[in-house]
């Protein structure tokens, strides 16, 4: 055991969880948050395909006042939904124009006279009885869809990254690396110090190696501090492109190591 490897323990080792998950959180932080932007739009577009008032239609339904109006354009997108235009002229009120939205193929045509539903304090919110003045179910489901699919495909990636790397720092052989680079990456939030090191496997293959780790913890302000020529890292024993570098505080051995370093 050298003076780089000492406190590290042997194989098996008891492993934190953190270092593991830290590892390629670069997946993962953005992969959660596609995922939560997707949960959201997919219940925004649960609401609008089960009617729930958005924008001007909950004005709308709460009570709204009526007229007639005549219908200027109908367009059909298919057996989903038709795209109406209109334009009416409320009660001692300038004549207006709207749009609004009717569920499958409306029975309505271009001339055609309507009742229109709009805010009495703003005409400028309207509406054709019975149809939806927004109609958002289309984009909301494309964009849902492919926020949770980026999401979960950045997350799976992320979650297999921190189980090898589990897998490794518990099961794989710690050697003595020598550092090559020490360097700040400030443009990152949060700021990351990149750690490059070089070793040599049991059977003497060199590799080189690098991961990231936040600043302002105590294991990159003890690097930039001390300016250590070596480091203790654990790599596949299969694959040894596979390695960390770690300190004691990464295994939970006792109450002292427990301390979180990095």
């Amino acid at each position: 055991m050298t003076r780089a490897t000492a406190g590290i323990p042997d194989p098996p080792r008891p492993i934190r969880w953190r270092p593991c998950l830290a590892h390629r959180w670069v997946l993962g932080v953005p992969g959660i948050s596609l995922i939560a932007l997707g949960a959201g739009f997919l219940v925004m577009a649960f609401l609008t395909s089960h009617g729930g008032p958005l924008f001007g239609d909950t004005k709308l339904d709460s009570g709204a006042s009526t007229t007639r109006g005549t219908v200027t354009v109908a367009e059909s997108h298919g057996n989903k939904v038709t795209r109406l235009e209109f334009r009416f002229q409320p009660p001692g009120g300038l004549e207006r124009t709207g749009e609004s939205f009717a569920a499958g193929s409306a029975n309505i045509e271009p001339q055609q006279s309507i009742d229109v539903e709009y805010w009495a304090d703003d005409p400028s919110i309207n509406r054709i009885s019975g149809t939806d003045a927004m109609h958002l179910e289309g984009e909301l489901s494309i964009l849902s869809n492919t926020f949770l699919i980026v999401g979960l495909l950045c997350s799976a990636l992320w979650l297999r990254s921190a189980i090898k790397m589990r897998v490794t720092l518990r099961d794989g052989d710690c050697v003595e690396a020598q550092i090559v680079e020490l360097k700040e990456l400030l443009f990152i939030n949060p700021s990351q110090l990149r750690v490059r090191y070089r070793f040599r496997d049991n059977e003497g293959h060199e590799f080189v190696h690098s991961h990231w780790l936040r600043h302002s913890c105590k294991f990159a302000k003890g690097l930039l501090a001390d300016k250590p020529r070596t480091v203790s890292v654990i790599h596949d024993r299969i694959d040894p492109r596979i390695s960390r570098a770690v300190t004691p505080g990464d295994f939970s051995v006792d109450e002292t190591s427990q301390r979180r370093l990095v």
